[in-house]
């Protein structure tokens, strides 16, 4: 039996953030409900940097679909039904309000693809759309699948404009997004950050992979949410704990070593990541 995991009656504020107390909308096709991030099944909504023309003018689609579906929800709890786990460890979920699908609503009003590649069961809705113009209908666009084979990986280097901190932050965002657009980019990105003499004893970049999926540090990747607190510094090293919300609703944090590289070359003066620490459990968020 499908689980029905229904969330607590408590009265939240709407904000065009997309927050509503324990329910937040990152985009048209993907929710956090108290800590768990849901990805409605069977659809596809176009990703937040994703553009579309609509008469002589360039939109973002993305940002469009994910305030379509944040209007939609307004001050209301959604339901949710279970069906597993996809392969970045989120709930696939159908999920309702007043008990309508959102999924039917997003693709019937054009904002949102039926994702035959894994469902047919939206097939209906989104030829509804397609008659009559709605939303993206209205305009040219790319389906989200085929967007997402253009983007190339770009990781972002260090260069001695960043402080520590950033430095966390740009490891973090990696880590928090691991598969996007490609497998393991995030662990790519954490690695372009980290120090050589960190990389002279986790490296090479395959072993660096493996530490980073092994049971200290797998917390951390698609982790929902982060907290950097910065512990010490000096004028060349600087110290963080970095407390993350893992995928599981547990609470994790790890200290973070963040020190200047004065060697000549390319990294010379850069902040880089010397070592982080082992995971401490926090307990449940729950």
């Amino acid at each position: 039996m499908k689980k029905l995991f229904g969330i607590l009656c408590l009265v939240f504020l709407f904000s065009n953030t997309g927050h509503a107390g324990n329910l937040k909308v990152i985009d048209g096709d993907t929710i956090v409900l108290n800590g768990e991030k849901i990805r409605f099944s069977g659809i596809d909504s176009p990703e937040l940097k994703q553009t579309c023309i609509k008469g002589d003018q360039k939109v973002f689609c993305g940002r469009i679909a994910k305030k379509f579906l944040i209007k939609k929800i307004n001050n209301n709890t959604p339901q949710c039904i279970s069906e597993g786990k996809d392969v970045y460890k989120r709930t696939l979920a159908e999920c309702f309000v007043d008990g309508e699908s959102l999924s039917s609503f997003l693709v019937r009003s054009g904002y949102a693809f039926a994702y035959r590649k894994y469902s047919k069961k939206f097939i209906q809705d989104e030829e509804f759309a397609k008659d009559n113009k709605f939303g993206l209908w209205s305009m040219e666009f790319k389906y989200p699948w085929e967007f997402r084979k253009t983007l190339k990986t770009k990781l972002i280097k260090p260069n001695n404009n960043r402080e520590p901190q950033q430095v966390v932050k740009i490891q973090l965002s990696g880590l928090m997004n691991n598969d996007k657009p490609n497998k393991d980019n995030g662990i790519k990105q954490t690695w372009e950050f980290a120090h050589p003499s960190n990389k002279k004893y986790t490296g090479p970049l395959s072993s660096f992979i493996n530490l980073l999926k092994g049971e200290n540090y797998k917390m951390l990747l698609n982790h929902l949410e982060s907290e950097i607190i910065k512990v010490f510094e000096s004028n060349n090293r600087y110290g963080f704990e970095v407390r993350v919300l893992g995928g599981d609703k547990n609470y994790y944090k790890f200290q973070w070593i963040v020190e200047k590289y004065y060697e000549e070359g390319p990294l010379k003066d850069c902040w880089l990541t010397t070592s982080v620490s082992n995971l401490v459990s926090l307990g449940s968020s729950i």
